[in-house]
Order: C-alpha cells, then structure tokens, then sequence
C-alpha cells in the first residue's frame, strides 16, 4: 500500500497541498495555544486580571488596556459615560462655544474634587499622586474657559493627559516628578496579597480620574476644534478657488507678481508656525489684455461703436470674502489704452476703466479731444480644474 509519503513524492502538486494544510493546521493550533492579547479582552476580564495574580507585568498590562478603552468610567461618578457626555455638552444646547466650555469646566472641578478626596484619605505616595492630579485638573478647568494660562502659555490639553513614558509607565500631568505609579505597584506585588490588590485598585482609580478628564477636554476641547478645523479649512478650499475662477483673470506675469506679493507677505494671509493660508482678497493688475465696445463722440452716424482692444496697464481689484468663502461684492480700477481703427483720429486712447464684480468694466479714454466711454467684460475664466495649480504658484519656494 503506497504511503503518504510515497504519495507524496510520486505527486508534487498534492504534496505543495498537503503541506499547506499542515502549515494551516499548526497556525490554528497555536493561535488556540497561546494567549490572547489582552486588547482583546472585555472590560470585566481586563479589571479581573488587573486585581488577579498575574505577573505584575501582565496585570498592568491589562491596566493599560483598561484605561485605554474606557472600562474604568464607572469608578468616577462626576462625569457621565461618553454618549451621555457628548449630549450634555453638545454644541447645539449652548449660545457659544463659549458657554459649552464653562458647563464643562464646571465638570473638571467636580472631577478635580473628587480626585482631592482621594488625595485626602491616602497616604503617600498614593495620595501625592491624587493631589498632583486634582492641581491639574483645576488647571485644566481655568484652561477650559482661558485661552491661556497666565504666563505659561499652556492650555487644558496640557494638563489632563497621563504621559506614556518609553517602558509603558505613565507620568502624572502637570508635575516634573520621575515617580510612576507603576513603580509603586512593582513594588507591592512582588508578592500576591493585599497590598498588591490596594496598590492596583489605587492605581485603577488614579486612571479613571485621568480618563474622566481626558473625555471632558475632548469634548470642550479637542472635538471643537477638529470641527472648526475642518471648517476653516473647507473655506480656505473654497476662497482659493474662487481667487481664480470668480476674481478677475490674470495673465502668467499677472500671477508671477501676484504670487511674489503673496509670498513677500506671507505672515499676513498665512496662520502662525507653517500653519494654513488663506487667499489674498486683491489682486495686482499687469498689462491685462482685454475687448470692449467703444463709443467714440465726434465720429459720423453708424460709426460710433467699434469693437476695441484694451490692454490695462496697471490696475487693483479688491473685494471682501462672503461667509461662504466667495468673493463677494468686489470694486477695482485701472489705467488702461484703447486701440481701434477709425478715420480721422488717433488709434490709441488713453483712460481709466473700473471693474465691478470682477466681470464688468466700465471706462472712459480720450483721443485728440474726443472722449470715449467703453463697456468690457472679462471673458478669460480659469476652470475649477486648474485652480489648485495655479494655487502651487503661491506655496512658499
């Protein structure tokens, strides 16, 4: 009887097969094997093995874990669960922002009090750590409603959030000390027993003050200002595509010298630190070609319109952006020529035109003592597609 092996060797292509299902088979059985990571687990299995008798590495582990996905919420009362959270200080409910960050300020202190109890009824260094904490928690409150802190430039995000140092371990907020909290459970549960359970459960207490602050400043904080990013930036989106396809056209040279301005003055479009731009609302005119109908007093009867080429010598538009991120009501001037062949006057005029609403022109020229009054209107459009090429011509070099 021909043997697997046999079989095998008689038969590659079954034997490549065989072979993945034995490598499949080993993965399966050692993915059932070894343990799962503890990102994995549920809230309850991951605060049952922070309090169990696992190596102290694995319990804080587990700690982590805890903290990070929310499952230690229930151990402070002042500030509610995430959703319920986010309806009490939606933005809707409040006439500013303003007063949405007060409300949550009024929480921070709630939370800061009760991390002060704890403070209280702890000796050190458990209870240095919760004092170290409610300090900055009553900082990250001011911080709610300030801008800045006096002097420091901080603000509340500054103060809420538990570092993650390098091995893993967390850092107070608003303290310079190098003593971890995971430095003093190392310590107590070198043995299993009630020491180690009181130094975790601390611990875990310590955490969920640091989570109840860290959802408040997310929410007054750090969700307002993703929303007013996003905000700003769909406007920036919005004016810079309107700088080129509703404003006045412009010429190659036009757009060299009016990027060189905008690059030359950069501080006073652009947000502090490499931050966003946002568009000029003016632009410099450069021997702008154009066409208008011309009327020209003195000429006979049926030849006092002509068609006429204007080139602006130099000119400014300017206008105020609209609220939604359009150029609005905009005015410009110009000193223009006029050139078109009529008989007995000169070719070239010479005046001034203005421009409203970036489309239409409106000038007057004069001609060996004739005037001419001209209409234009500004027929060279940029499309929408070419609007973020023409916007690389402004971008810093």
């Amino acid at each position: 009887m021909p043997t697997l092996a046999n079989d095998c060797r008689n038969n590659p292509g079954r034997a490549y097969s065989a072979g993945r299902l034995l490598g499949l088979g080993l993965l399966l059985a050692l993915a059932w094997l070894l343990p799962q990571p503890a990102q994995a687990m549920d809230c309850d299995t991951l605060v049952e093995l922070a309090r169990g008798t696992a190596p102290t590495e694995t319990r804080l582990t587990a700690v982590n874990s805890a903290y990070r996905q929310g499952c230690l919420d229930h151990r402070v009362s002042a500030v509610p669960a995430a959703d319920a959270l986010d309806a009490m200080l939606h933005r809707d409910r409040f006439e500013s922002v303003a007063g949405m960050r007060v409300a949550a300020a009024d929480l921070a202190r709630q939370v800061a009090a009760k991390a002060q109890e704890r403070a209280q009824a702890l000796e050190p260094p458990a209870g240095e750590w919760f004092a170290a904490m409610a300090d900055g928690m009553r900082a990250a409150a001011t911080g709610l409603t300030d801008a800045h802190q006096p002097g420091t430039g901080a603000t509340a995000i500054d103060y809420w959030e538990l570092h993650v140092e390098a091995d893993g371990r967390w850092r107070l907020p608003a303290t310079e000390s190098d003593a971890l909290p995971g430095d003093a459970v190392d310590t107590a549960c070198e043995t299993p027993g009630p020491d180690c359970d009181a130094a975790m459960d601390t611990l875990l207490d310590l955490l969920a003050q640091a989570r109840a602050m860290e959802r408040l400043v997310d929410v007054a904080v750090q969700r307002i200002k993703l929303a007013e990013l996003q905000t700003r930036l769909t406007r920036y989106d919005r004016q810079w595509t309107a700088y080129f396809t509703e404003a006045r056209s412009q010429m190659p040279w036009e757009l060299a010298f009016n990027a060189w301005r905008f690059r030359a003055n950069r501080e006073q479009y652009c947000e502090p630190d490499g931050g966003f731009c946002a568009p000029p609302a003016h632009q410099w005119i450069l021997l702008h070609p154009g066409i208008a109908l011309e009327y020209l007093e003195g000429q006979p009867s049926g030849a006092r319109v002509e068609e006429a080429l204007t080139l602006e010598i130099i000119g400014f538009n300017r206008w105020s952006w609209g609220d939604d991120g359009g150029t609005g009501r905009a005015f410009g001037a110009s000193i223009v020529a006029t050139a078109t062949d009529r008989a007995g006057t000169p070719v070239v005029g010479m005046g001034v035109m203005a421009h409203l609403n970036h489309r239409f022109s409106l000038g007057v020229t004069h001609r060996s003592g004739d005037t001419g009054v001209f209409l234009s209107y500004d027929f060279w459009r940029t499309s929408q597609r070419r609007a973020e090429e023409l916007q690389a011509r402004f971008a810093e070099r």
